[in-house]
């Protein structure tokens, strides 16, 4: 059933409108068109019609199976087949529906064997059969289902042969091709989805397609499918509004209230009411990534995209220690539901987890059938929007569940989630990956065999189970439990560090103050937020007199070497104090401490201590003398950036800081979502490095031993003259990024991510030997922002350090 479709669709019922007996054939043509086109209800009319005239048909009987498995109603479904193949046995769609079927009951191997039977009959009449190309697809399908996706794409690639016009046979290509990361190949096939399984293209009334170019004045994005989908695929309106002026969104109802607070976006209509609006260019949403050249590496993630509103968070504050928002089960109706979702018996060994609160999540599920032996509770009345639901979210610890749309809208938060995926996953979530580029905030939980969900949520309840462990007793004493991520800070009684926990996911409340998710709520994991304002006794050094701390801030900084006798700081340290130097109020006194020799501070605590270090901090944080220092402090600002590898060490610093100003927007939603004042600063240390056109072409490779001798100026300049920079040292970084036209990171690609895509927006392609081309305009946009937030940082300094309630010290213990 290839080729205009539309064209077919007009001459069938141009037949049918004769008024004379029109032919069972087009009929059965009609309805297939119609179920293509997604018009269920009237293919099954039409079909209903032939079966009265035609009872044993085997062809109307085998399309009426189809309608009903693709609607779900897989018992009606395989009455049908079995009918059509009690009249035509040996019939090719009769067979090939009989092993759809089969897949969807999860008797895998039965099916398998069908349609490699199939395929083979096809291949002696060289594919002659109009069948044969959903034969390879269906198998190429059933293997990927199996995990065999070296031996599905030869097969979906074969099936594209015999059937070029055949969007069935493409759509499962592009399936396979997204799964295995190949974006590029992946989304020109995914085109096809229009006319494959009932997904219905927006209606365009004659208006072109944008084609990704500058050009237009205005643009609509149709969110043409699911709500899962929308929710993730709308973080790309930023980006084409940087393309087009204005941006209005199709979308369904229920979500409008939601995304109209999402950025780059101009306006939204309920899907079906945009055929008036006045724009001059197109486009589905899940046709952007193919315009704007979407791949695994160059993702957008500038999460959050999604907001809830603030009002409703208050208002829908929850009860409970640590509080998990639970999903078992999506829409039944769902063509993959029997192998996304799983009971909510299976998650019972969460019951014995101390001081969990079980919050259902579940749309259309009951918990009646569990409820004498695990009590799940119920959020308040049920969300009549995603808006509502954004705002339960916000108060949730953790949100657990299967693919459904709700992992999407966590995702979109910025929540924490916890996604748990079957064995053959949707494409979205690529292969043998536990985090998704397309959401930081998440974790993935992936099946290891197929319909086994015990495994996957033993694992999981294990994570949890750890993260709520009780306080760990250490030779100098009891330090607060672990944190979020199940791991405590300090150094235990053997000198040794704790082994990173295996959780890549950091849990906590929203950025704003809005939220009831704060883990500073739950005694088990931190100190209440006020205590951070409240005098504490010193516990090292000389005892501190009672007295009235005086306009101090104290700017504690990492010297990693001595430079004829003056610790010299990092290169990016020292330019970052340059600029925020000149920025403070006048009577804001400004010291510089070594990080290694903050247990040798004598006098009065400081109004404010601001912590700024980069890569070192997480190892040195460990040291017991500056955890009590900042605890000790009534005040604390944190600067820095982080890396995954070291967030689980420095956690419980993170968290006896009063606010904490993240350098790149991937640090702050990774690891600052346990702060209740965690804020983006931006990569501010940029704009101290002035931009220079290169004036060699031979490659430079530098360390920041060899720059930093030479002061911030000098270095900028020796930088600036080079064409190429490479380097392993993430201040050498920054500053090539203002003045080469390529840069070669010799380290980690994960030790830069944050900045690169804080900086360019993006991870640059890398080029032979490992240059990355730079984007000047995406420099200077960087160093604009940059420049706002040090403005931002100066401002919550003055507040700090010019207010009339002057802070005390009591009288402190010796170490």
């Amino acid at each position: 059933m290839a080729g205009n479709h539309t064209r077919a669709q007009e001459l069938c019922e141009r037949v049918l409108a004769a008024g004379q007996k029109a032919p069972l054939e087009a009929r059965v043509l009609l309805a297939a068109l119609k179920r293509r086109a997604g018009d269920r209800p009237a293919a099954e009319a039409i079909l209903s019609l032939a079966l009265q005239a035609h009872p044993d048909h085997p062809v109307v009987l085998n399309e009426l199976a189809v309608l009903a498995q693709e609607a779900g109603q897989v018992e009606r479904a395989d009455a049908f087949n079995r009918r059509a193949l009690e009249s035509a046995p040996r019939d090719h769609d009769a067979r090939n529906t009989r092993a759809c079927l089969l897949g969807r009951r999860g008797r895998l191997d039965e099916a398998i064997d069908e349609l490699m039977q199939l395929c083979a009959e096809a291949r002696e009449t060289g594919f002659a059969h109009a069948a044969s190309a959903v034969s390879l697809t269906n198998l190429g399908f059933l293997l990927c289902q199996r995990g065999a996706y070296d031996q599905a794409l030869p097969l979906l690639r074969q099936a594209v042969a015999v059937a070029p016009l055949d969007p069935g046979a493409h759509f499962n290509l592009a399936l396979a091709l997204l799964l295995r990361g190949d974006f590029e190949e992946g989304w020109v096939e995914y085109e096809w989805r229009f006319g494959a399984r009932g997904v219905p293209r927006p209606e365009r009334d004659g208006r072109p397609a944008w084609n990704g170019r500058p050009g237009p004045r205005s643009i609509l994005l149709s969110a043409e499918q699911g709500l899962g989908d929308a929710l993730q695929f709308i973080r790309l309106a930023p980006l084409v509004r940087e393309i087009v002026p204005s941006v209005l969104v199709e979308c369904d109802a229920s979500q409008i209230s939601l995304l109209a607070r999402t950025p780059g976006i101009d306006g939204l209509v309920a899907r079906g009411d945009a055929a008036d609006l006045d724009v001059d260019v197109v486009l589905p949403l899940l046709s952007v990534p193919r315009v704007l050249g979407i791949t695994p590496d160059r993702i957008p993630a500038p999460v959050p995209y999604l907001f809830a509103d603030p009002a409703d968070v208050r208002a829908r504050r929850l009860e409970g220690d640590f509080k998990v928002g639970l999903v078992w089960q999506g829409n039944p109706r769902h063509e993959n539901d029997l192998n996304r979702s799983c009971r909510l018996e299976d998650f019972l060994p969460l019951r014995d987890i101390p001081g969990l609160t079980v919050y259902s999540l579940a749309v259309d599920a009951t918990t009646d059938a569990v409820a004498d032996i695990w009590r799940i509770r119920e959020p308040g009345r049920r969300p009549r929007s995603f808006d509502e639901s954004a705002a339960i979210l916000e108060n949730l610890h953790l949100i657990v569940s299967v693919d459904t749309a709700v992992v999407h809208l966590a995702g979109g938060l910025g929540r924490p989630v916890w996604t748990l995926l079957p064995f053959h996953p949707d494409w979205r979530w690529l292969l043998a990956r536990e985090t998704s580029p397309w959401y930081p905030s998440m974790r993935l939980f992936r099946q290891t065999r197929i319909g086994d969900w015990r495994s996957v949520i033993a694992r999981l309840a294990g994570q949890l189970a750890h993260l709520l462990a009780p306080p760990i007793e250490l030779a100098s004493g009891t330090l607060p439990a672990p944190s979020a991520s199940g791991t405590s800070l300090a150094p235990s009684a053997s000198g040794t560090l704790p082994a990173p926990s295996a959780s890549g996911t950091l849990l906590g409340p929203p950025a704003s103050e809005e939220g009831g998710g704060d883990l500073r709520e739950h005694p088990a994991l931190s100190a209440d937020a006020n205590a951070l304002r409240a005098p504490r006794p010193v516990p090292f050094g000389e005892p501190h007199r009672a007295v009235e701390s005086p306009h101090i801030v104290l700017l504690v900084l990492d010297a990693r070497e001595d430079v004829g006798g003056f610790p010299m700081l990092p290169l990016g340290e020292e330019a970052g104090l340059s600029l925020l130097r000149p920025r403070l109020p006048a009577q804001v006194s400004l010291r510089v401490h070594p990080i290694s020799e903050v247990s040798s501070l004598t006098g009065p605590l400081p109004d404010l201590a601001v912590v700024g270090s980069g890569g070192v901090l997480p190892f040195l944080a460990a040291d017991d003398a500056l955890l009590n220092y900042v605890r000790s402090c009534p005040a604390v600002l944190g600067l820095f950036g982080l890396t995954a590898a070291h967030a689980e060490r420095i956690r419980p610093f993170l968290e006896s800081l009063t606010t904490w100003f993240a350098r790149t927007r991937e640090d702050l939603f990774l690891h600052g979502r346990g702060l209740r004042d965690a804020r983006y600063g931006g990569p501010w240390r940029i704009c101290a490095v002035p931009p220079f056109l290169p004036t060699r072409t031979e490659v430079a490779e530098i360390g920041s031993d060899a720059l930093r001798p030479l002061g911030r100026d000098l270095a900028a300049r020796l930088l600036g003259s080079f064409e190429r920079v490479a380097t392993r040292d993430a201040d050498v970084l920054l500053a090539a990024l203002c003045s080469a036209r390529a840069v070669c990171w010799k380290g980690s690609p994960e030790e830069v991510r944050g900045v690169l895509l804080d900086v360019l927006g993006r991870i640059p392609e890398e080029q032979q030997g490992g240059w990355m081309p730079l984007d000047r305009a995406s420099v200077l946009a960087c160093r604009g922002r940059g420049r706002r937030a040090l403005d931002e940082i100066a401002h919550w300094v003055a507040e700090h350090t010019t207010r009339s309630d002057r802070f005390t010290t009591k009288v402190g213990e010796g170490a």
